[in-house]
Parts: structure tokens; C-alpha cells; sequence
């Protein structure tokens, strides 16, 4: 009988054993990966080390082209000025447009009917009913 409860005992310690050595496997995974990030570290730490020179050079280049925008952004305020001078002449050109396109609409219209009235009298004249 006590055979058999260690039988029983054995079975869940082998699943337990089983479950830790997997998580071990996971862990030496994981150890793996961060040998390789402390590894790569020295490489990105001496990339950064090359880089580092480099922003100087940039941040020497940035201070003219600052100078070179405050023009430009007065220039764009005088544009924005010429815009308000424009708009109530696009107003004005926009209800010329509106009324030329009603005027073109009637003279299509008229057009139509002269034709359809110089048709009827051919039709006349030719005896068509």
C-alpha cells in the first residue's frame, strides 16, 4: 500500500521536475539573449562614441540656417497681407463668373429654340407634317 502512495508521489514530483527544467531552459534563454544585448552594448557604446563628434559640425550648421528663416517668415507675414488684398477681388471675379455662366446658359438656351423653330419651318416648306 505504500508502494503504491509513492508510486502516486513520484509520478507528480517527476511533473513538477519536468515543469522546472523547463523554466530553466527558458532562464538559459533568457541569460543567452542578455550576454548578446551586454555584447551588442559595447558595440553601440562605441558607436556612440563616433557619433558624438558629429553633432558639433550639425549644431554649427543649424545657427545660419536659423538667421535664414527669420526673412523668410517675414516675407510669408507680407504674402498673408497680399492674400487679404486679393481675396475681395476673387469675390468680385467669382460673381462675374456666376453671371457670365447664367448669360451663357440663356444663350444656349435661345440658340436651341432658334434651331428647333428653323427646323419646324424646313419641315413646313418641305411638306412635312
Amino acid at each position: 500500500m505504500n508502494v503504491t502512495a509513492i508510486s502516486a508521489n513520484v509520478r507528480t514530483i517527476l511533473v513538477k521536475v519536468l515543469a522546472v527544467a523547463a523554466d530553466v531552459g527558458l532562464i538559459a534563454r533568457n541569460v543567452g539573449a542578455l550576454v548578446l544585448a551586454v555584447a551588442l552594448l559595447g558595440v553601440v557604446i562605441s558607436q556612440i562614441a563616433l557619433i558624438r563628434p558629429q553633432v558639433g559640425p550639425v549644431t554649427m550648421n543649424i545657427l545660419p540656417v536659423g538667421a535664414d528663416v527669420r526673412p523668410v517668415t517675414v516675407n510669408v507675414l507680407a504674402v498673408g497681407a497680399d492674400i487679404r488684398l486679393v481675396a475681395p477681388t476673387v469675390v468680385a471675379v467669382a460673381a462675374i463668373a456666376s453671371q457670365v455662366l447664367t448669360l451663357l446658359v440663356r444663350l444656349t438656351t435661345l440658340l436651341l429654340v432658334a434651331v428647333l423653330r428653323e427646323g419646324r419651318r424646313a419641315d413646313r416648306h418641305a411638306g412635312v407634317a
